[in-house]
């Protein structure tokens, strides 16, 4: 059993409504940011560096761990998705931030 066939699984099974997508992204222990999602919005409003800041300060807990190694199948590959899910949302924007960076030190904004 491989961890694309899990996230895939858990996938099929729970989040072909939109309200089990929703209520994954509510489960993100990033929530707080407040980020924008768009790039140029992201650029305009300055946002690299109140994050920074943000982050800096903020103590960032996960409850999940319980969780993942639970017993219960279901609330395990529940907790993988949200996990996971999180994790891609937050990267994307991480990538983001990178090309808004790249962008103002080569000042090609």
């Amino acid at each position: 059993m491989t961890l694309s066939w899990v996230l895939t699984r858990k996938k099929e099974k729970y989040a072909q409504g939109k309200q089990y997508y929703i209520n994954a992204t509510k489960s993100c222990n990033t929530n707080f940011f407040h980020t924008p999602e768009e790039r140029d919005r992201a650029h305009q409003m300055n946002i690299i560096v109140p994050v920074l800041q943000t982050m800096h300060k903020a103590r960032i807990t996960w409850s999940g761990l319980p969780s993942l190694t639970s017993s219960d199948e279901d609330r395990c590959l529940s907790e993988f998705y949200n996990l996971f899910h999180c994790l891609s949302r937050d990267s994307r924007k991480v990538d983001m931030y990178i090309k808004i960076l790249k962008c103002r030190i080569r000042k090609t904004c």
